[in-house]
């Protein structure tokens, strides 16, 4: 559905429920035609403002037409004859209102444009976040009943309170499945990028493998064709797939004969025997084809379905109806163990391996992105304080300085709500036009939060991926939410500078006005209270945001190893069942040698990942030389599989010993090369070249030939590992290049294409990026977060300024005369300067106290978001009280200086 008709659907649900006060047979006999005439007349209508007001005016008069209709039907007449007339000068006093406030603001553009600014960012920004929260935390995934299905664990618990999740192997999901749970089904999926080849051309796309019964536990089937059977999943059985519906309408032209039709992938000739439902796109988010895990054993590596110890497998169910969570998480302790039982268990002896279940919607959304959403969402409540406190203040100015006007309609007999009415009907105007202005600003900026979110950080479930961020627009309920909210907003606007005039005496107010000197005016101390929140507001939003910046100041510090400019990354996936399938090692060379002779570049390398994406694997280290670590104590250690051009194009260091070379090959002896980080802890004593290593990447103990600068290939927060390196002549090579080039990168990647399909047209280049691109991305989340908190201080700052400003530019508007009689009387204008500068630099300070405060106990907040900084950094509460001091005291002379340039003499003339 299109968000025009979804629009369309809210106004004609807004229009019935109108109708409803119609009376019965009214709706009955006529009903369905009005609506009809309400929906001709609605896309008759251009433009978001033309149908909000075409949508308004005809449920107006549909509730106002059925209210009047009923009583005239039900017999029920009217025991007051004039209360028509009241209500129809009600209704005439109403227009009279809008046209009074319409000519006011009209008279006043700069105020009423810079008012509907600020309001418009206020109300946009928690618009934008109220529908980021509604995507991922109100919006249930998109599968029924969602709330009954369930993650299923393995848990590993070492010696500590919390319980580690992590996959099942295939031998171990098998007791799963067949063990007596409170569930109506349960599955298992995982993801692999597999090359798809045969209908058009060679490219690499997620595959989910999923058992069978997964798709029962999402209750999706398939719009056509069939899903998995239980002898799909079987050894020996034919390779069949499931296509989503995009990949079907893209890349198979909607093509209705698919069904049955063989595909390429992997390299082999797998079966398509159905299409998934539009948007379907499986837990991971990321399924565009589904094969079994038998399939996937004979598309990858055949130890998927038969190694008991290789966990890759995401265990999932669905409640049933009388179950309950904590049932089903107690029960799963026991198929834990069991399922541990078919492997070797645990390395550690003192390890407890068990099972568990988590609720997806406890799971889907990160507690990372759940603090960062509330953070943000309290600082965008706090932008519109601000702004509301602003605007607040100008329109008591605006009151007070037309109180004459009010005071001589309250002495001509208007009571004090009919002359307030018009402060109210001012601010809704004003805070209508920033609704609708606010629309524009939550869509760039709903937009901006889906696109600049990092997916993979949404989830702390691993290959979980269900949230709506992407689909963040403006929907019925976010335009109701702005509507809502508008009307809130100017209803106080208007009511606060009628209230700050309601207790004042209408001889003072007639006196009001140039002739007002200090002794006789009135102090209004919740006015500088204002300026004071504001103050203490942007101070909150500044410390916030001068945290993450820190932080990511600090992440950047970090030691990377390498110089990332000019460092072009991507992968090159081989088929299975292509001619270099023998000798893998001789096809990356040739890759290596085709690519490297291309103009710009200057050298190349092979490795399985680039850097800050992950290891190739994780393994213990069983010896080190004479040393050997028992089951449960040996340490972890990062390896890689590269190339002899991999640190020479990374700009690695060789500490010592020597690099891969040709002579490194797989019937030589294995050796290896060590980063200084695993040199210093394998062997204390210095002792590494020379050495062996034997670890959990070969079945012999590998020789260490060198060893390297440390390389970051972790996010920066984690810090370096200890890392060892292998040929990847002498291990199963992965196709991750990294070249390094004298221009731009990206440049290269046509001829790039070009020269690995004519070595192998079905060799796919995948996922060509910067260095610098994947850096950034590993502290996006940070990145964002530090930057809508660093817009929305900089807003709050201007707004504060602009508070302190007004106050003072109406504090010497309203003693115009009494500084003039100062000067007049040999007062020295740097006196007057520095006691009117004083006066609002008394507000500041207590704001700044409040502020610095508040932001004390707000940091608190982003504690876990926070990398080498702590929430009471001095630095930043104090750069952040003497940025907003400053500003603030300039903001305060400005109107200061106008005092001492007034003519004293005219300024005692004036009335």
């Amino acid at each position: 559905m299109s968000r025009d008709d979804r629009a369309g659907g809210f106004a004609t649900a807004l229009f019935r429920a109108a109708l409803l006060a119609q009376p019965r047979a009214t709706r009955v006999e006529w009903g369905e035609e009005m609506v009809w005439a309400f929906r001709a007349g609605l896309a008759e209508r251009r433009g978001l403002l033309a149908r909000a007001r075409w949508t308004a005016r005809c449920a107006f008069d549909g509730l106002w037409s059925g209210l009047r209709e009923r009583r005239r039907v039900e017999g029920h007449p009217d025991p007051d004859p004039a209360r028509e007339g009241r209500r129809m000068s009600m209704f005439s006093d109403l227009r009279m209102d809008l046209k009074v406030a319409g000519r006011s603001l009209r008279r006043a553009p700069g105020f009423t444009l810079a008012a509907v600014a600020i309001l418009a960012l206020g109300i946009g920004a928690n618009t934008a976040l109220y529908s980021a929260i509604r995507g991922a935390l109100l919006t249930p995934p998109p599968f029924p009943e969602p709330d009954r299905i369930v993650l299923l664990d393995l848990t590993e618990t070492d010696g500590g309170p919390e319980a580690e999740p992590f996959p099942w192997s295939y031998p171990k999901f098998r007791v799963l499945s067949e063990a007596e749970l409170p569930l109506e089904a349960s599955g298992a999926y995982s993801v692999r990028n597999l090359t798809l080849t045969g209908a058009g051309d060679a490219t690499v796309v997620p595959v989910e493998i999923a058992t069978p019964d997964y798709f029962e536990v999402l209750r999706a089937r398939p719009v056509r064709g069939r899903a998995f059977a239980a002898t799909d999943d079987t050894e020996g059985a034919a390779l069949v797939a499931l296509l989503s519906h995009a990949e079907w309408e893209g890349r198979f032209g909607s093509d209705p004969a698919v069904i049955g039709r063989d595909i390429q992938l992997a390299g082999r000739a797998v079966t398509v025997i159905g299409v998934m439902p539009p948007g379907f796109r499986g837990l991971s988010g990321q399924g565009r084809l589904w094969v079994t895990p038998h399939a996937a054993g004979t598309l990858i590596r055949s130890f998927l379905v038969t190694g008991t110890e290789v966990h890759w497998l995401q265990g999932v169910g669905r409640l049933r109806a009388e179950a309950s969570l904590a049932a089903l998480d107690e029960a799963m302790r026991g198929v834990g163990r069991a399922a541990d039982a078919v492997g070797p268990g645990a390395d550690d002896p003192d390890a407890v391996r068990e099972g568990a279940a988590r609720a997806l919607l406890d799971v889907r959304v990160g507690e990372r992105v759940r603090r960062s959403l509330l953070v943000l969402a309290l600082a965008s409540v706090l932008l519109l304080g601000v702004a509301c406190a602003n605007l607040g203040g100008l329109m008591v100015a605006r009151a007070a300085a037309r109180s004459r006007e009010s005071a001589v309609r309250a002495a001509l007999g208007a009571g004090w709500w009919r002359v307030a009415r018009g402060r109210v009907v001012e601010g809704l105007i004003v805070a209508l036009l920033a609704g609708v202005a606010s629309t524009a600003v939550a869509g760039l900026a709903g937009g901006w939060i889906a696109r600049a979110w990092p997916r993979r950080s949404l989830s702390d479930a691993w290959n979980v991926d269900v949230v709506g961020l992407g689909a963040a627009t403006l929907e019925g309920s976010e335009l109701l939410f702005a509507a809502v909210t508008s009307i809130a907003v100017g209803f106080l606007l208007g009511l606060v500078p009628a209230l700050s005039r309601r207790r004042a005496a209408l001889s003072d107010q007639l006196r009001e006005g140039a002739t007002a000197t200090l002794g006789r005016g009135r102090r209004r101390p919740w006015r500088g209270g204002l300026v004071a929140a504001e103050v203490a507001v942007a101070l909150v939003l500044i410390v916030g945001a001068g945290l993450l910046l820190r932080s990511l100041h600090a992440l950047g510090q970090v030691e990377r190893g390498y110089v990332a400019g000019g460092l072009l990354t991507f992968d090159v996936r081989m088929p299975p069942v292509s001619a270099w399938a023998d000798d893998p090692a001789d096809f990356h060379e040739q890759v290596e040698a085709r690519i490297g002779s291309l103009p710009g570049v200057e050298s190349i390398g092979m490795g399985c990942v680039a850097p800050v994406s992950g290891h190739c694997m994780l393994t213990g280290v069983q010896a080190a030389g004479d040393r050997e670590w028992p089951e449960g104590s040996r340490p972890e250690i990062g390896v890689h599989y590269v190339t002899d051009g991999w640190f020479h194009t990374l700009g690695v260091p060789m500490v010592s010993g020597r690099g891969f070379t040709s002579a490194d090959r797989a019937d030589s002896p294995l050796v290896v090369v060590l980063g200084e980080t695993a040199a210093r802890r394998l062997f204390p004593e210095g002792d590494a070249l020379g050495s062996t290593v034997e670890a959990g990447f070969g079945d012999q103990p590998a020789e260490v030939i060198g060893i390297v600068g440390d390389v970051l290939y972790e996010r920066p927060e984690y810090g370096h590992m200890a890392e060892v390196y292998l040929s990847h002549r002498q291990a199963d090579g992965y196709g991750t290049f990294l070249l390094r080039t004298r221009d731009d990168p990206l440049a290269l990647v046509p001829a790039i294409r070009a020269a690995v399909r004519e070595l192998e047209p079905d060799a796919p280049v995948v996922s060509p990026r910067t260095l610098t691109s994947i850096e950034a991305s590993a502290s996006a989340d940070t990145r964002m977060l530090g930057g809508l908190l660093l817009a929305y201080a900089g807003l709050a700052l201007l707004l504060a300024c602009t508070g302190v400003w007004a106050a003072v530019a109406f504090t010497v508007s309203r003693r115009l005369r009494e500084f003039g009689l100062r000067l007049a009387l040999g007062a020295a204008p740097g006196r007057v300067v520095g006691a009117i500068v004083g006066g609002g630099l008394r507000v500041v300070l207590a704001g700044i106290a409040l502020g610095g405060v508040s932001a004390w106990f707000a940091a608190r907040l982003l504690d876990t978001l926070l990398f080498g900084v702590g929430v009471g950094d001095p630095l930043v509460f104090g750069a952040g009280a003497v940025l907003l001091l400053a500003v603030a005291l300039l903001a305060a002379w400005l109107p200061a200086r106008r005092a001492v340039r007034v003519d004293p003499v005219q300024s005692l003339r004036a009335e």
